[in-house]
């Protein structure tokens, strides 16, 4: 009961991870040391038009063209060297041509804390790299098309903030702003760049380095709404002149729903190792169980045997003999028959172990076996000695062993 219940548990976890990264819109996959496919997400599906049947054992350079596939399995060792995530972009050609993905990669670790697979999580972002270069090439000349940067900056979904860089004063948001930060457009033009960052000093910080045109983009920073919440953001930022101002903007994208999933997926994952774990413990206990019933079913039937043998089948041989009448005689005769009939399925078995032989070298066998000599068997079976040595003269000439240097009792000892 232990053992399924484990398993139903293992199956249902199982089951809740695949809907977790079935239902995010990241691509997210796994593959093992050697590079090989061992997990997809409906999305990958989707994208790549493969199903996980067909990837899954498959490595990178059967599925992409072989520069593609190098730089993969260069990302995937720098995982595995480092023993650490890393962020970048990266390019990748489908049916309508070149995609820009965002991708985190990460070390997978087993129980003994080593590392047996990568996993990773990239996010399309062609359409935005495609928005972003758009609006560095409307802001720069904003003065000209002011009103095709109003265009394009209101109806962006992600949310788009300029600050002052002087005074670190926020002068424009854009109605995604608006929504996904909760102030109104009043509230926000009241308010400066460190009342939105949960990490004032880290975000100063890159302020000071975007403006020295060292940075692009902001893998991972937490941001403030009105209401207090702390919510994860990608940043991607750049900066432009505008009416005699130095401008920095920002392209803000929510990633809350992303972090979640990868620490779903490090949860489920640990669950996962836990009843794996669990399980192993319960198959070796039954495996115990199951051959220590193995061992005591045979003891027993070994007893039975020996028992009818060497104590009841003599003693029916003695009141065969002793000359009874014949009513005796038919009892001791249906005596001998119960018997027989209950010791049957052993006698059964034990006879597998030597085909070929009639019922009574068997039964001289079984008394060799245990150690019986020729003339104590003569006088149990009531047979006499030169009997007893010729069956044994046929037994070893059965089981292959005549004129052989083999002890006769060993050898069978060694094949029951």
């Amino acid at each position: 009961m232990a053992r399924k219940q484990s398993i139903d548990k293992l199956s249902q976890s199982k089951d809740l991870l695949l809907s977790i990264i079935d239902n995010t819109t990241a691509v997210i996959y796994a593959k093992d040391l050697s590079g090989r496919y061992i997990l997809i997400n409906k999305r990958y599906e989707d994208l790549f038009t493969i199903s996980r049947e067909e990837i899954t054992g498959k490595k990178d350079i059967d599925i992409f063209p072989d520069k593609t596939a190098k730089a993969f399995f260069e990302n995937d060792q720098k995982v595995i060297l480092h023993k650490k995530p890393i962020e970048f972009e990266e390019t990748v050609p489908h049916d309508d041509g070149l995609h820009t993905y965002i991708s985190l990669k990460f070390p997978i670790y087993d129980e003994k804390e080593e590392i047996y697979a990568v996993c990773g999580i990239s996010t399309d972002i062609t359409e935005r790299k495609a928005i972003e270069e758009e609006l560095r090439k409307k802001t720069a000349r904003l003065s000209e098309s002011e009103e095709k940067y109003r265009q394009l900056f209101s109806t962006e979904s992600d949310a788009i903030i300029l600050i002052d860089a002087k005074s670190r004063q926020i002068v424009d948001v854009n109605d995604a702003a608006l929504h996904l930060y909760g102030y109104s457009k009043e509230e926000f033009l009241e308010l400066s760049h460190n009342d939105i960052t949960a990490e004032p000093e880290k975000s100063n910080i890159s302020v000071d380095k975007t403006l020295k045109g060292e940075m692009k983009r902001i893998p991972h920073r937490y941001h403030r709404k009105k209401d207090g919440t702390i919510f994860s953001t990608e940043i991607s930022v750049g900066y432009f002149k505008w009416k005699d101002r130095h401008i920095i903007c920002g392209i803000i994208r929510d990633t809350t729903e992303l972090r979640q999933t990868l620490e779903a997926l490090g949860r489920r994952e640990s669950e996962l190792m836990e009843k794996s774990s669990s399980l192993e413990e319960i198959n070796t206990a039954l495996k115990v169980l199951l051959s220590k019933r193995d061992d005591d079913k045979k003891e027993v039937q070994e007893n039975i045997v020996s028992n009818v043998r060497n104590l009841i089948l003599p003693c029916i041989e003695k009141l065969k003999k002793s000359g009874p009448t014949n009513e005796q005689m038919t009892t001791i005769e249906i005596m001998e028959s119960y018997i027989n009939e209950i010791a049957s399925p052993f006698y059964k078995e034990l006879s597998s172990k030597y085909i070929g032989l009639t019922p009574t070298e068997i039964k001289i066998a079984n008394l060799i076996r245990e150690g019986k000599t020729t003339k104590e068997i003569s006088e149990m079976l009531f047979l006499s000695t030169n009997t007893i040595i010729f069956h044994r003269h046929n037994i070893r000439k059965k089981l292959k062993i005549k004129n052989k240097k083999i002890n006769l009792r060993a050898y069978l000892t060694t094949i029951y």
